[in-house]
């Protein structure tokens, strides 16, 4: 098993049905002093179910930040690169709903719960 692998375990349910791990890093954070690990995760070219690959493209990558579940004391920030495509004649932009990731938030929906003191 490689590094990237065992990473695999301790990231959202779902994350890796939608999303390649195209890096990591580890670095210390200005604001606090403390150790985080950043993971870098892009969405695979795959349309949501139900739409046709001949009437979409692939535009571009909207990036967001969230923190998840800290790993071995390291805070852990995951840089997730969203896929939008756009319909080939009406230029409708669709995204996949990863609502697993906490909608809106700055934390997955797993961190966010686990603060909450939720199950």
């Amino acid at each position: 098993m490689t590094i990237e692998e065992g990473f695999w375990l301790f990231f959202p349910e779902g994350l890796r049905d939608y999303f390649d791990m195209k890096g990591h890093r580890e670095f210390v954070d200005e604001k606090t002093g403390g150790r985080v690990w950043e993971f870098i995760f892009e969405e695979k070219n795959e349309l949501p179910s139900g739409h046709s690959q001949s009437d979409y493209e692939a535009k571009d990558f909207l990036e967001k930040r969230i923190w998840d579940l800290p790993i071995r004391r390291r805070a852990v920030e995951l840089l997730i690169r969203r896929r939008r495509w756009r319909h080939k004649l009406t230029g409708q932009i669709l995204k996949r709903d990863l609502s697993f990731l906490s909608n809106g938030g700055k934390y997955t929906a797993e961190l966010a719960d686990f603060l909450k003191g939720g199950d």
